[in-house]
């Protein structure tokens, strides 16, 4: 296992990745509960979702009044167009997805994930993605980044990714915006096969925030044509 931990003062551990290392420096689910989601009902809470993702999946918590939001996503999107599964609102987002392929096109993403609960706002962001039965065989792509998650409010953003994620823009973003931590685990690959792009970026932009850490499991990897890891806290 490998560990890149950048707290408050910067601290690198150790870094594996096959191409340049720089470092510098819970769910608000959109979405009615109309096909291709079912609602939880009273057995697993009125934020809960289940998702067969065989389409374009658009989650916004601020329409649908959620705030909380739990999205759990089984079976594979396919390749298609446009952002695969968009979930945005304010409060805590809780994402699982047990999924095959989930692939966009076209200049789009394979998941774009946003809580935008403002400063000063308790909010966190989680998601974790892996193959169905519990196989490590899911498979994120996106032409523009595979995964974006942002987290803008006081809590953490955590992204524990069992499988690949692929984009050439970016491979996957995971950026905390004010207080807590990024916190990225990678039990697969995260790649980007753009000229001179990232592969996986994992940064506070405020001097507010925690620490950040990027942790690969054995055999995981970290590639790029441009910087593998790009790690930064404000």
């Amino acid at each position: 296992m490998s560990v890149t931990s950048f707290k408050k003062n910067l601290l690198l551990t150790s870094s594996l990745f096959s191409a340049a290392l720089f470092g510098y420096g819970r769910a608000a689910y959109a979405a009615s509960a109309t096909p291709p989601c079912v609602h939880g009902g009273s057995v697993y809470g009125s934020n809960t979702y289940f998702c067969d993702v065989t389409t374009n999946v658009y989650l916004d918590g601020t329409t649908y009044g959620a705030t909380d939001i739990n999205l759990l996503a089984t079976t594979g999107l396919g390749s298609g167009g446009g952002d695969r599964i968009t979930v945005t609102g304010d409060g805590d987002q809780n994402i699982f997805i047990n999924s095959g392929v989930i692939a966009s096109s076209n200049d789009a993403r394979g998941m774009d994930i946003l809580n935008n609960s403002g400063s000063g706002n308790a909010g966190s962001v989680y998601l974790k993605t892996y193959g169905i039965g519990g196989v490590f065989d899911s498979g994120i792509s996106g032409v523009n980044d595979g995964i974006r998650v942002r987290n803008k409010a006081d809590g953490d953003a955590t992204a524990v990714i069992n499988g690949t994620v692929a984009g050439v823009d970016r491979g996957m973003g995971v950026l905390n915006y004010y207080g807590g931590d990024s916190d990225v685990t990678v039990n697969g690959s995260v790649t980007s096969t753009g000229a001179g792009a990232v592969g996986l970026e994992a940064r506070n932009v405020s001097a507010s925030g925690g620490d950040v850490r990027v942790t690969t499991g054995a055999d995981s990897a970290i590639s790029a044509d441009g910087a593998a890891l790009y790690v930064r806290n404000a």
